[in-house]
C-alpha cells in the first residue's frame, strides 16, 4: 500500500512541476545519442533540455524586439476647391458665350463645372 501511495505522490508532483513531451527518433539514432550524453556526463533528458533552452535563449532578442508600429492612418484628403472665378474671368466667359461657345465648353476650358459657368453668367 505504501508503494502505491508513494507512486501516486510522485506522479502528482511530476505533473505539477514538469511538462512532458515525447520524441520519436529514427532507428539507430538513440544509441549514438545515449553515447554522446554519457560522453558529456549528462542524461539524455538534460541533453535535450539544454539544447531546447539554448535555442529559446538565442531567439529571445528577436522575439522581445517590438515589431515596428504601422504609421497612423492619414486623415481623409479634402477635395481641393477651385477658387471662385474672378470678375475678369466671368467677363471673358460672357464674351465667349456671345460668340456661341456653350457653357460646357467654357467650363471644360477653365476647369469649372457647367453649372458654375451658368450661374456666373446669369448674374
Amino acid at each position: 500500500m505504501a508503494a502505491k501511495a508513494r507512486s501516486r505522490a510522485s506522479r502528482k508532483y511530476n505533473e505539477k512541476h514538469y511538462d512532458r513531451i515525447s520524441v520519436v527518433l529514427r532507428k539507430g539514432l538513440l544509441e549514438p545519442l545515449k553515447d554522446y550524453a554519457k560522453f558529456k556526463g549528462v542524461s539524455v533528458n538534460s541533453l535535450f533540455t539544454g539544447f531546447v533552452q539554448s535555442l529559446v535563449d538565442a531567439d529571445k532578442p528577436r522575439r522581445d524586439a517590438q515589431p515596428p508600429q504601422p504609421p497612423p492612418p492619414e486623415p481623409p484628403k479634402r477635395k481641393e476647391r477651385k477658387p471662385s472665378p474672378t470678375l475678369a474671368m466671368v467677363n471673358e466667359w460672357h464674351a465667349m458665350h456671345q460668340k456661341g461657345i456653350s457653357h460646357k465648353e467654357i467650363a471644360d476650358t477653365y476647369g469649372y463645372t457647367a453649372e458654375t459657368v451658368r450661374q456666373r453668367l446669369k448674374n
